[in-house]
Order: structure tokens, then C-alpha cells, then sequence
């Protein structure tokens, strides 16, 4: 929690730096998943998570953290999956 003695702008710096950088690591997790790196969908997933929880988008963590097992195990699912967290994010910027 912040208190007076934080910086005021850091919370509005910390939800831009989520809300211009978030699109590019979608973007790039997708193109991992054409290419075959499940390793790299599972483990590039984790960024956008952590981001998602701590700005209090649950649902966008949760889908985050439904790709790490589809990616290793059941790939075909992952795009599905990357279509509900491109939403998640939608509705996680208004």
C-alpha cells in the first residue's frame, strides 16, 4: 500500500508502463506459440501475470496462468486461451 511518503506518480507510471507494454508481450507470446516454443509461451506468460495481480486484474492473471500447463502439454489449446487474455486485457483497460 502506498503512503504519503511514496512517490505520488508511481502507481500512474506503473499502470501506463502495464497498459503501452502488455500488447507487445501478447504480441510476442503469440508468435512464440505459432513457432512452436511452448517453453517460451509458458515462461513469457509469467510477466503479464505478475503485472495483472499486483494492478488487481485478477482475470487477466488467472488466464496468464492457465497457459504454463497447455503450452508444455496440450499446445493446439493455446491460441484459444491467448484470444481470452487479449480480452482479459481489454476489460482490464477500461
Amino acid at each position: 500500500m502506498l503512503s504519503e511518503d511514496d512517490d505520488p506518480g508511481f502507481l500512474g507510471r506503473l499502470i501506463r508502463h502495464f497498459l503501452v507494454d502488455t500488447p507487445t508481450r501478447l504480441s510476442t507470446i503469440g508468435t512464440a506459440c505459432r513457432q512452436g516454443r511452448a517453453e517460451d509461451v509458458r515462461r513469457m506468460a509469467h510477466s503479464p501475470k505478475i503485472s495483472a495481480a499486483h494492478l488487481g486484474a485478477a482475470g487477466m492473471a488467472g488466464v496468464c496462468d492457465r497457459i504454463s500447463l497447455p503450452a508444455s502439454k496440450e499446445p493446439e489449446a493455446v491460441p484459444a486461451i491467448l484470444r481470452e487474455l487479449d480480452l482479459e486485457f481489454q476489460r482490464a483497460r477500461r
